[in-house]
C-alpha cells in the first residue's frame, strides 16, 4: 500500500442540497399554555441541543417577568444536549389573560430547542421554531370536547423586534352560537379582535368552544401555539394535554402521508384544516371533501397501523391527534397533537433530544427509491428494517425506528441527501407526546462545496459555506477518501464520510431581501450588511461576500438600502423617507397572495399608508362600504384573481427612498 503524506489537498464536489429542518436557530421566544390536572404540578421541561461543530454558549432568561428570575447560562458541546426544569408558575394561568411569562433563548450557534408541558400525566411537546422563522399569519388547530374542565386555546408570543406588535385575531367559521369574551367584546364567528402586545407579553385566549381555524395575523413576527388543556378524543378514558407550536401559514402544504401513532391498536384522529376558500380534500378510499372557508376543516378517523396519502387543491394543514383509551385493559398512550409536514417540505437532515418514555419512536416518510440511504445517529437503519406501504401512493413509504428511553441527541440524515420527514412518538400508561422534527423552507439547490486540508482545524458558522481546515499526514486505505487521522475531530470525519449530505443540514440561505429579518447568508446574523444604495458594496461581516445580508429596505426591486439620518447624513440603514405609487384601480376585483394581512382603515389613503409601511407589499384590496378588516395588505407570492365587488384593487407600480 502506498503511503500518501499531503501538505495540501482540496476537494471539490457538486452536491445537491436540499432544505434543513428549519428548526435549528440562534435566537427563540417560548412559552408555555396553560395545563390543568387535579394533582400536584410538574415544572416545565426544556431541553436544547448543539448543532454545530463547535461549543456553543445559552442563555435563558425572562426578562419581563417578576415573579421569581429566570437566568441560565451554559455552555454545550459539539452534539451535546442539556435538560433543565422551570417552575410550574411559569405556565399561563388558566383563563383568556395576557403575562409576561415569555421565554427568551440566544446561544452563539445553532441549537434546537424541545418543550414540554407535562403535569403529572398530562402532557404533550414541541420542537421550538427559531425566531428568524417565524412569521405573521398562522392558524390555530384544537379540539372539542365535552368535558367540563376541557378548554380549547390559543396562545400569541411577541418577540423583542418591536416596543409593541398589533393582532388581528379571526375567529372559526362556526355554525352555531359560539362566541369569545376578549377584551370585553363578545365576538361571534368570522369576527376579528384587534389587541396590542409589548414586547415579551403572551396573549392566552381559552374557550369551551373549538378554536380551530381561528386566523392571527400580526404586524411583528410571533409564536403561536394551540391545543387544549386537557381532553379527551374519541374514547373517556385517559385524557390529557394537546399541545403544538404552529407553523406560519406558508409552510401549509397540499400533500401529506398521515402517521399512526406507533404501536397503538385504536386508530388516529386528523384534521384537515383549509388555509383559503374553496378548497378540495382527496384522502384514499373516500369521496373528496370540499372545505368552502378559510378555516372550514375536515376531520377522519383512520385505522390503526395505516398510512394514507392525502392531498389537497390548496394549502391545508394537517393535524394527527391520538385518541384516548377504550377501557384500562389497554392502556398504553393517551391524547397527542402534532402539526404534520408537508411533502413538499420535507427536508436533508433534522436532530433533536429529550428524555422520553421507553416505547418511543421517529417515524420517517420518503420516496422508496432512497430508502437505502438512511441513517440514524451516524448509523445506517438496519437491513431488517420494517417499511410501510402508503394508501394512495405508489411512491412514498415510511418505517418507525424505536429510540427507547435513551437521553441524548439524536440526528437523522440521508447519506445521498435525499429527503425525508420525520415525527417524534412516545408513550407509556395513559400518557403519550408528539411532534414533528420539522420543515423546510424552500426548494433544493445546487452547491459547489470545497473542502480544504491544510493548517490547523477552523470550522465556520455558515453550514452552507464551510471550510474545514486541518493538519493531515494520512496513508489511504481506500482512494475515495482520506482518513481523517485525530481522533479529536471526529466530527469531521462524519461530515467526510457523508459528503456534505448532513454539514448542510441545519441552514439554507433564504433569498435575500433587504431588512427581512433573516440569516440570508447562514453566520447566525441576521441583516447585518448595511449595504446602503450610495456606497460601493461592503463586506460588513467579514466573509468574503458582498452586500448577501442587507438590512434596510429594498429599492425597486435591487439589495440596496437608503443610509441617511433625518438630516441628511449617512447613519446605518435609518429610512427617513417613503414614497408609494399606486397604478390604477381595477374595480370590482380582489386579488389574493400567499401573505394576506386584513386590517380596518377609515379610509383608502390609511390603507395606503399601511402598504407603505410594508417594504414587501406590491398591491392592496379595499372596500369602502365595510368599515371592519376592510384594508387587505397584499405581500409573499402573487395569487389569483377574484371578481368580488365592492372590493377594488390597487398595484404598487414604484417605490421610492430617499433621505429628507
Amino acid at each position: 500500500m502506498k503511503k500518501f503524506v499531503a501538505s495540501q489537498i482540496i476537494i471539490v464536489w457538486v452536491v445537491m442540497i436540499a432544505e434543513s429542518s428549519g428548526n435549528s436557530g440562534t435566537d427563540f421566544i417560548v412559552s408555555f399554555p396553560n395545563n390543568k390536572y387535579p394533582k400536584t404540578p410538574d415544572p416545565i421541561d426544556l431541553y436544547v441541543s448543539s448543532t454545530v461543530g463547535h461549543i456553543v454558549t445559552v442563555n435563558i432568561t425572562a426578562p419581563k417577568f417578576l415573579d421569581f428570575e429566570v437566568n441560565i447560562s451554559f455552555a454545550l458541546l459539539p452534539e451535546s444536549s442539556r435538560h433543565f426544569e422551570i417552575d410550574e408558575k411559569f405556565r399561563m394561568p388558566a383563563g383568556t389573560s395576557i403575562s409576561p411569562r415569555t421565554l427568551v433563548i440566544t446561544a452563539s450557534g445553532l441549537i434546537d430547542v424541545v418543550g414540554v408541558n407535562l403535569y403529572n400525566s398530562n402532557g404533550d411537546a414541541f420542537l421550538a421554531i427559531p425566531n428568524r422563522f417565524l412569521g405573521n399569519e398562522y392558524m390555530a388547530v384544537t379540539y372539542e370536547s365535552e368535558r367540563e374542565d376541557a378548554f380549547a386555546f390559543l396562545t400569541v408570543s411577541a418577540g423583542t423586534g418591536s416596543d409593541q406588535t398589533q393582532l388581528s385575531i379571526t375567529f372559526p367559521p362556526w355554525t352555531g352560537n359560539e362566541s369569545v369574551l376578549l377584551n370585553g367584546t363578545w365576538y361571534r364567528a368570522g369576527e376579528s379582535a384587534p389587541l396590542s402586545l409589548n414586547s415579551l407579553e403572551t396573549l392566552q385566549i381559552q374557550s369551551k368552544h373549538d378554536l380551530t381555524g381561528a386566523y392571527i395575523t400580526s404586524d411583528q413576527p410571533v409564536a403561536v401555539y394551540s391545543g387544549v388543556n386537557r381532553t379527551d378524543v374519541v374514547y373517556t378514558r385517559c385524557v390529557s394535554h394537546l399541545l403544538d407550536q404552529m407553523p406560519p401559514v406558508d409552510r401549509a402544504g397540499m400533500s401529506y402521508v398521515t402517521i399512526p401513532f406507533p404501536k397503538r391498536e385504536l386508530g388516529d384522529v386528523y384534521r384537515i384544516v383549509a388555509t383559503t376558500d374553496d378548497t378540495v380534500v382527496s384522502v384514499p378510499n373516500s369521496a373528496n371533501v370540499n372545505l368552502a372557508k378559510r378555516g372550514d376543516f375536515h376531520e377522519m378517523y383512520v385505522s390503526p397501523f395505516t398510512f394514507y396519502y392525502v392531498t389537497a387543491t390548496k394549502p391545508v394543514f394537517v393535524v394527527h391527534i391520538s385518541v384516548s383509551v377504550e377501557n384500562f385493559k389497554y392502556t398504553y398512550g393517551d391524547p397527542s397533537l402534532v402539526i404534520l409536514t408537508p411533502i413538499e417540505r420535507a427536508y436533508v437532515g433534522t436532530s433533536f433530544s429529550r428524555a422520553s418514555y421507553t416505547l418511543s419512536y421517529v417515524t420517517i416518510v420518503m420516496l422508496k427509491q432512497d430508502k437505502a440511504g438512511m441513517m440514524f445517529d451516524h448509523e445506517p437503519l438496519p437491513a431488517d428494517q420494517e417499511w410501510f406501504l402508503v394508501e394512495g401512493s405508489d411512491s412514498y413509504t415510511a418505517t418507525q425506528v424505536l429510540v427507547g428511553a435513551n437521553y441524548k441527541q439524536h440526528i437523522i440524515y440521508h447519506s445521498g441527501a435525499a429527503t425525508f420527514v420525520a415525527y417524534f412518538h412516545t408513550g407509556t400508561s395513559c400518557e403519550a407526546q408528539a411532534m414533528s422534527l420539522g420543515f423546510s423552507l424552500g426548494a433544493n439547490k445546487t452547491l459547489v462545496a470545497a473542502m480544504q486540508l491544510v493548517g490547523n482545524y477552523e470550522d465556520y458558522a455558515s453550514p452552507i459555506e464551510r471550510r474545514i481546515n486541518i493538519s493531515v499526514t494520512s496513508s489511504h486505505a481506500n482512494p475515495s477518501y482520506p482518513i481523517l487521522p485525530h481522533p479529536s475531530c471526529w466530527h469531521l470525519r462524519r461530515m467526510w464520510y457523508i459528503h456534505f449530505a448532513y454539514i448542510v443540514k441545519s441552514c439554507e440561505a433564504p433569498t435575500n431581501v433587504p431588512g427581512d429579518g433573516l440569516d440570508n447568508d447562514c453566520d447566525g446574523r441576521i441583516d447585518e450588511e448595511t449595504c446602503c444604495m450610495n456606497l460601493q458594496p461592503a463586506d460588513n461581516d467579514g466573509d468574503g461576500r458582498f452586500n448577501e445580508d442587507c438590512a434596510g429596505v429594498s429599492v425597486n426591486g435591487t439589495t440596496k438600502a437608503v443610509c441617511c439620518d433625518s438630516i441628511g447624513n449617512i447613519i446605518g440603514s435609518k429610512l427617513a423617507s417613503v414614497s408609494v405609487l399606486f397604478g390604477k384601480p381595477e374595480v370590482g376585483t380582489r386579488r389574493l397572495a400567499t401573505s394576506l394581512l386584513k386590517y380596518s382603515a377609515h379610509a383608502i389613503t390609511a390603507c395606503a399608508q399601511l402598504c407603505e409601511q410594508k417594504q414587501n407589499c406590491w398591491g392592496m384590496n379595499f372596500d369602502s362600504t365595510r368599515s371592519v378588516q376592510n384594508c387587505e395588505i397584499l405581500a409573499g407570492l402573487k395569487g389569483g384573481t377574484q371578481q368580488q365587488s365592492p372590493w377594488n384593487f390597487w398595484d404598487v407600480s414604484s417605490r421610492t427612498y430617499g433621505c429628507s
